[in-house]
């Protein structure tokens, strides 16, 4: 009775200090909402997710190309759900971080327990289709009270560069510059060579 009483109770305990072990139930991946209480729920919390390459931060993906999707809160967070609508989202070797796969939660990374940090960095790879832009969906628990619910953020696909098109038939000047040809009205002037004077003596260029 009180033994057994006092054993849920604790299992209770550990689950709110530690998260979810085996990843957000399933209420949390339909909705993405912590079943927390509304208090301070989406107030005075910020966060910014930034994609990037090579450690410096992009404005837009290319596909196929491999980034980092790096999530730096306002202040320390416990917890984070984090889903990509295409590409791939992968947890980094050996952060507090795991991919899940549950339902509404497939292609997404979520805390092992309790983070206690400003900042995650995880793995992203991007759809080869090149969709016109990939949206990520996350929350943020930074307390039991306290959480960034249900909030995205996009990036869009990088243009392609564009050429201008050559006349059929004829090779584009940027490629082969071609000869302007000159009109009937144009003089053209032709340098004519000057006869030495007869019986005058040759200048020292001519010598």
């Amino acid at each position: 009775g009180l033994r057994m009483f006092s054993l849920v109770l604790l299992f209770l305990l550990i689950g709110k200090c530690i998260g979810h072990i085996s990843g957000p139930p399933y209420g949390t991946c339909k909705s993405f909402s912590t079943g927390h209480p509304s208090y301070g729920i989406n107030a005075d919390c910020t966060a910014k997710v930034s994609f990037l390459k090579q450690g410096l931060a992009v404005t837009c993906y290319t596909p196929g190309e491999t980034y980092t999707v790096q999530v730096t809160g306002s202040k320390q967070f416990n917890g984070i759900l984090l889903q990509a609508d295409s590409g791939v989202l992968t947890a980094v070797v050996y952060s507090n971080l795991r991919k899940v796969t549950n339902g509404p939660c497939d292609n997404a990374v979520s805390h092992r327990d309790k983070l206690q940090t400003t900042s995650v960095n995880v793995s992203f790879v991007a759809p080869s289709s090149g969709p016109a832009k990939i949206t990520l969906r996350y929350t943020i628990v930074f307390s039991y009270s306290e959480a960034l619910e249900n909030k995205y953020s996009s990036i869009a696909v990088c243009a392609k560069p564009t050429s201008l098109p050559a006349a059929a038939g004829k090779t584009s000047s940027i490629l082969a510059p071609s000869s302007v040809p000159v009109s009937k009205s144009t003089r053209v002037m032709t340098i004519v060579p000057t006869p030495a004077f007869s019986g005058s003596a040759s200048t020292g260029l001519m010598a």
